[in-house]
């Protein structure tokens, strides 16, 4: 699977996309209910479970202190904070400024905003780099967001609320490094057509 960012983009791995290319890929008849696809960040397990899908993510460390939140690679980068009020947060204006801090020149990185609604339970906002706008929900976002969660002390099982969705997340902590990890949420067919060339 190749991904492209909006802006044409090529050099990052995206779950949600990666979700809906395997769903796509079993629609086909190339894949059955589980197999494995090969992304920019490696190879990748998935499955389908009724109409979920979930995905193995790559193994991901821990991450840094950076400014108010945590820096962590998913596979794309992601900046995430936790903040209160998330329904009314200013994702656009604080995520753009954020975004092109020199702390994360020169290529930038996702902003993700989450706020804590529970055990084992986060609202997230994305801005997404290549977007330069919100997004519905993100995948790989979502994956550094549980396991920000997890350090908060939300468990290694994080259900997570986006206006796209609900996505969860799953994984094994050890020693600083998140092993085993897993992305699962559903997809939908929404369009589908012929192209002659």
């Amino acid at each position: 699977m190749v991904y492209y960012n909006a802006d044409g983009d090529l050099g990052s791995f995206c779950g949600n996309g990666s979700r809906a290319a395997f769903h796509f890929a079993t629609s086909l008849g190339v894949v059955g209910i589980k197999g494995e696809f090969e992304a920019f960040d490696g190879v990748h397990k998935a499955e389908i479970k009724s109409n979920l899908i979930q995905i193995k993510m790559g193994d991901v460390e821990t991450g840094k202190e950076v400014l108010n939140g945590i820096f962590i690679d998913t596979g794309s980068p992601h900046y995430v904070e936790v903040v209160s009020d998330i329904d009314n947060y200013d994702v656009i204006n604080k995520g753009k400024t954020l975004r092109y801090s020199p702390s994360f020149a020169p290529n930038g990185t996702n902003i993700n905003f989450i706020e804590k609604k529970g055990d084992g339970k986060i609202s997230m906002r994305t801005y997404e780099r290549g977007v330069e706008n919100e997004t519905l929900s993100c995948g790989t976002g979502a994956t550094a967001a549980a396991i920000v969660a997890s350090q908060h002390g939300l468990g290694n099982e994080i259900r997570i609320s986006t206006k796209g969705g609900l996505l969860r997340v799953w994984f094994k902590e050890e020693q600083g490094l998140y092993k085993n990890v897993w992305l699962e949420g559903p997809t939908e067919l929404v369009f589908s057509g012929d192209l002659e060339i």
